[in-house]
């Protein structure tokens, strides 16, 4: 199996969700060829990346599977929530099955690691729109609050602690979600740069979000190469969410219980 991955080649990205993931995906789809995958028409399937969260924890080898067309191209993009280790779950991902562990070992070696982050509030706030607990009568103060997982620790709480893991790891290039829409360029250079890729004198271009989720579904279905890879929304009415005084202050105290350096990135609670 290893012999058909060519790790040194891949691109893994990495993030928490809702900071931004398939943004940086298809800003690299649409701009470096080498990493633009296609699919099969007439589906879903995003076989445009390979969800690395969802294949650790699959027994079936990884090139008989619907992610095959995504290792054909020079560049395969991963995608991860995961912490750096791979082995934590989060949330809902499973733990990495036995014969999956070399894969695994064979990509935190090898791959290079991109790990997108973006502001706290906008996280959680996406996190909430996107979750649907909203429409089970969940308020954002209570949601941020929740208590998830073995460490004991709120939704803040598990950010902080994935920024400070991700961001500690060796070898990655760490990119805000803001930059790559405020200077598409830089972002470029500095992608290509670390990917050891030909930074060509090109226009460089966001990919086009679509405006509606019927849209989005569409294009997805129909495309070989659909300009969004992003992730169904649960609806297209999302509650709008106000940030009271508390929440913030809420926020503060948890990163800095983690680790109070993570304000140096301007992560929107400062």
């Amino acid at each position: 199996m290893n012999d058909k991955i060519r790790a040194e080649k891949s691109i893994v990205i990495a993030s928490h969700p809702r900071s931004g993931t398939h943004l940086l995906i298809d800003f690299i789809r649409k701009n470096i060829p080498e990493a633009s995958a296609s699919k099969k028409r007439c589906t879903f399937n995003s076989e445009t990346y390979i969800d690395l969260d969802d294949i650790l924890g699959l027994e079936e080898p990884i090139h008989k599977g619907r992610y095959g067309t995504g290792l054909m191209i020079d560049r395969p993009i991963y995608k991860t929530h995961r912490l750096p280790d791979y082995e934590e779950p989060f949330q809902y991902i499973t733990s990495i099955v036995e014969s999956q562990k070399a894969l695994a070992n064979l990509l935190q070696r090898e791959a290079k690691h991109i790990y997108v982050y973006r502001d706290l509030t906008k996280v959680m706030i996406s996190l909430y729109q996107y979750s649907g607990e909203w429409n089970q009568g969940v308020g954002f103060s209570e949601f941020i609050r929740e208590v998830r997982g073995a460490r004991n620790l709120s939704r803040v709480g598990f950010w902080a602690l994935h920024m400070t893991k991700w961001c500690g790891r060796e070898n990655t290039l760490l990119i805000n979600f803001a930059d790559i829409i405020a200077e598409p360029l830089k972002a470029y250079a500095a992608i290509t740069g670390f990917c050891d890729l030909p930074s060509e004198h090109r226009a460089v271009q966001l990919p086009v979000a679509p405006k509606t989720l019927f849209e989005q579904r569409i294009k997805r279905f129909f495309s070989s190469k659909p300009e969004s890879s992003g992730i169904f929304s649960f609806s297209n009415k999302m509650p709008r969410v106000t940030l009271s005084k508390e929440d913030l202050e809420f926020m503060k105290q948890e990163v800095n219980e983690v680790n109070k350096s993570l304000f140096k990135f301007n992560i929107g609670v400062c």
